[in-house]
C-alpha cells in the first residue's frame, strides 16, 4: 500500500494474572494533551509533515519513513508522540515492515518480562471490541497473530504489540513499551481512544457518569 502513497500526500495493576505476559508494571497515564496536526510546513519551510525531514529509516521498495523509539510508553502516549510529528504508530501491511518491527522488538530488552522484547504497532480494537482497526483507518489485511491471539485476556486488552518472534498479541494499552512511528502522509482516523480515561472508559463511546472514574476499564 505504501508504495502507492506519495511522499507528500504520510502497571503490577489489579492482579498479576491479568496479562498475556507476566508481571507488567502499569504506570498511570499522563494528562491529556491536544493532538498535533499531521500536516504543515517542515523545518525548512517545505510542505508536508515534519517527520518527512526528521525520520531517516527507510525500507527497500517502500516510500514510508520510520522512527524507532526505545523508551517505553503506553500505547496512547506512543501514538500521540507519533502524531505530534505528523506520523502515526506503524501500520504493517508488508512482510518487510513486520520483519523490521520484529527487529525492533528483539532489541527492546528490559528487566520486566511483560515489556521485554515487545513493540507497539498502530492496531487496536478500542472503538469496538473484536474489530481491529489501524490508526489510519486502513483495512486490516495481512496479519501475524500468535496462536490463540487476539484473546482480550480478562477483557482488558485493546492494543497490539509485536513480539521478538514477529508474532502479534493484543495487550493492555497501559504497558510501557518501545514503539515505531511511521511517516507516510496518512493521519490518524480518530478510530482509537484511551480506554482507561474517564471520558472513554472501556470503549470510545462510554464516558463514566458524574462522580465516577475509570479503573481497569470500569467506571467506579
Amino acid at each position: 500500500m505504501k508504495a502507492a502513497i506519495a511522499l507528500l500526500a504520510l502497571s503490577f495493576a489489579a492482579s498479576c494474572g491479568q496479562h498475556d505476559t507476566p508481571l507488567a508494571t502499569y504506570h498511570p497515564l499522563q494528562p491529556e494533551r491536544p493532538d498535533a496536526g499531521a500536516d504543515g510546513p517542515g523545518a525548512d519551510g517545505s510542505s508536508g509533515p515534519p517527520c518527512m525531514l526528521t525520520y531517516t529509516t527507510t525500507l527497500p521498495g517502500l516510500t514510508s519513513r520510520y522512527k524507532e523509539v526505545p523508551p517505553g510508553k503506553s500505547w496512547v502516549l506512543a501514538e500521540r508522540d507519533c502524531e505530534s510529528e505528523g506520523a502515526h504508530l506503524v501500520v504493517i501491511d508488508d512482510d518487510a515492515e513486520n520483519l523490521y518491527v520484529k527487529s525492533i522488538a528483539e532489541k527492546a530488552v528490559t528487566n520486566n518480562t511483560s515489556t521485554n522484547q515487545l513493540t507497539w504497532i498502530g492496531l487496536g480494537d478500542q472503538a469496538t471490541e473484536g474489530h481491529f482497526q489501524w490508526v489510519t483507518g486502513a483495512p486490516v489485511g495481512l496479519t501475524y497473530w500468535a496462536d490463540g491471539e487476539p484473546n482480550n485476556l480478562y477483557g482488558l486488552e485493546d492494543c497490539v504489540e509485536v513480539r521478538a518472534t514477529g508474532q502479534w498479541n493484543d495487550d493492555r494499552c497501559e504497558v510501557p513499551m518501545s514503539y515505531v512511528c511511521e511517516c507516510d502522509g496518512a493521519v490518524s482516523a480518530g478510530q482509537w481512544c484511551d480506554t482507561e480515561a474517564t471520558a472513554t472508559c472501556g470503549d470510545c463511546s462510554s464516558p463514566c457518569p458524574p462522580g465516577l472514574t475509570c479503573h481497569n476499564q470500569v467506571c467506579k
